[in-house]
């Protein structure tokens, strides 16, 4: 088993946070992890692929000119450089797993 690299951000999930790693065997993918998130983002992009899943809470994005509403159970895929905001749809913070994947991770041999 590979340990994961130092964390990009700390704040404990489990206390409603958010943590980021990556491993060294997968250098152009970074995971991400947010529970209980509250938290809104404004409009902001991610440079290579941005795929999850939404495990509680309704999440919700501005994505292509449109409000987006995401259940619990339902997985999210967004091309690199999209601009999209993110936030809690409803009454319930969110809780939620990413994977973002850079365009070279595609090109390995």
């Amino acid at each position: 088993m590979t340990t994961p690299s130092p964390v990009l951000n700390d704040r404990d999930p489990g206390q409603g946070g958010c943590v980021s790693w990556s491993l060294p065997s997968l250098p152009e993918v970074e995971l991400f992890r947010a529970n209980a998130l509250a938290h809104r983002y404004p409009r902001h992009s991610h440079e290579g692929y941005a795929i999850g899943v939404f495990e509680d809470g309704v999440g919700g994005t501005d994505y292509r000119g449109a409000v987006q509403r995401i259940p619990p159970g339902h997985v999210v895929a967004m091309n690199p450089d999209e601009a999209h905001t993110g936030f809690a749809a409803d009454v319930r913070p969110l809780t939620y797993r990413m994977f973002y994947v850079s365009d070279c991770f595609f090109d390995r041999d």
